[in-house]
């Protein structure tokens, strides 16, 4: 009797917990351009249909919907992101990748990662990090070689063999042995035309991406075709998150303006940022983090090539958290000079505002940001989640 009461007693704890964890929300799932949300789902099969993909999805129960992966806002595996890791190879596409660097190739880099390899041309790539240790440095005007010793060689990156980089210097080919050289970086080039067809972009993690045209997919593997023209097959058990990059669904941070200016009211220079705030930190408008966006400060106009290809401008604007109440600025949306969205003066202290403007058929569409209060003091302003639809 005494054992029965016990064992009662153990399956009345654990009741409670076992229930809990039956009710336990589904991590991850997929969301949709139509505003659906699919807790749990993820892709399983993907049929190419000329330049574009229907995807079927597969929920926790084992349910199934095919959707156009037009339609397809992105994936969340559920995953941790990871420690952040220093990028061994930056693309100009702004993809991401770590491993060991190696030369197959005179103009050619290649990136043994943890979950896959990944061969790219010099002329697809913005830095190379050589060195164990230390940061991928940013690109300058022009191509540079960073030596062990500190100091640093610009001039035309021209071939990588036999265990030397050359650079050419006022007509002169001058080769480096590699085993002084930190890191290199590339002039600044505009990237290479993006594949044609519906692209993602893959996180795998601690920083790293790698994005592409969906090529094919199987039971283990979802392959990429690249930029530059090679594929990429990648691990599904490698992916913490899918995102679609040009369906119906669209980031401005995943386009480049065609004119970015900025003005400050006094001094100092402040560009803006793609998918960070102006301080560099995540997007953060009231109580709510974002991880896509931009991050500006007044005055700033940033103006985008649309060729009339979309139908509705959506973002929330605000100034972001980390400038506390302080900060005061006006958002205006302007499509081809037009002005068609303004809001009242939004300072540090006031809720975030939602913006939903149409823009059929606008050629050229420009945001803007104007001092309010104060000049500009701590106008540092979000149009967080700024998106177009097609």
């Amino acid at each position: 009797m005494t054992r029965l009461r016990s064992i009662a007693a153990v399956l009345a704890l654990t009741a409670p917990l076992l229930a809990a964890t039956a009710a336990a929300p589904t991590r991850g799932g997929a969301w949709l351009v139509s505003g659906r949300t699919l807790p749990g789902f993820r892709p399983v099969a993907a049929a190419p249909d000329g330049h574009v993909a229907k995807v079927t999805l597969r929920g926790p129960d084992g349910a199934t919907e095919e959707i156009a992966l037009a339609d397809l806002i992105q994936v969340d595996y559920g995953k941790l992101a990871g420690a952040p890791v220093e990028p061994s190879l930056r693309l100009r596409n702004g993809d991401r990748i770590y491993g060991r660097v190696s030369f197959p190739q005179a103009r050619r880099v290649r990136v043994a990662a943890g979950w896959g390899v990944v061969t790219a041309p010099i002329s697809a790539i913005e830095a190379v990090r050589i060195a164990a240790a230390g940061a991928l440095p940013p690109p300058g005007k022009q191509d540079a070689v960073w030596l062990a010793n500190g100091d640093r060689v610009e001039g035309e990156i021209t071939g990588i063999a036999n265990g030397k980089i050359t650079v050419d210097l006022g007509g002169a080919p001058v080769p480096i042995a590699l085993h002084r050289v930190t890191a290199f970086t590339f002039g600044r080039r505009e990237p290479p035309p993006a594949p044609v067809g519906v692209r993602v972009r893959l996180d795998l993690g601690g920083g790293e991406r790698i994005s592409g045209r969906w090529l094919r997919m199987d039971a283990d593997t979802l392959t990429l075709a690249t930029s530059w023209g090679g594929e990429v097959p990648v691990p599904l058990g490698s992916i913490s998150r899918l995102e679609v990059q040009n369906g119906r669904l669209v980031y401005l941070s995943d386009l480049r303006p065609v004119e970015a200016v900025q003005t400050p009211y006094l001094d100092g220079a402040f560009p803006h940022r793609r998918d960070r705030s102006l301080g560099g930190r995540p997007l953060r408008l009231g109580a709510r983090t974002y991880r896509r966006g931009l991050g500006v400060h007044s005055y700033s106009s940033l103006t985008y090539s649309l060729g009339g290809g979309f139908e509705t401008f959506k973002a929330t604007v605000g100034v972001d958290n980390e400038v506390g109440d302080q900060g005061s600025v006006i958002f205006r949306v302007f499509g081809d000079g037009k002005l068609l969205a303004e809001t009242p003066v939004l300072r540090g202290s006031d809720a975030p505002r939602p913006l939903e403007v149409a823009v059929k058929g606008v050629l050229l569409l420009r945001l803007e940001v104007d001092y309010a209060d104060a000049g500009d003091a701590a106008d540092h302003a979000d149009w967080a989640d700024a998106r177009l639809l097609r």
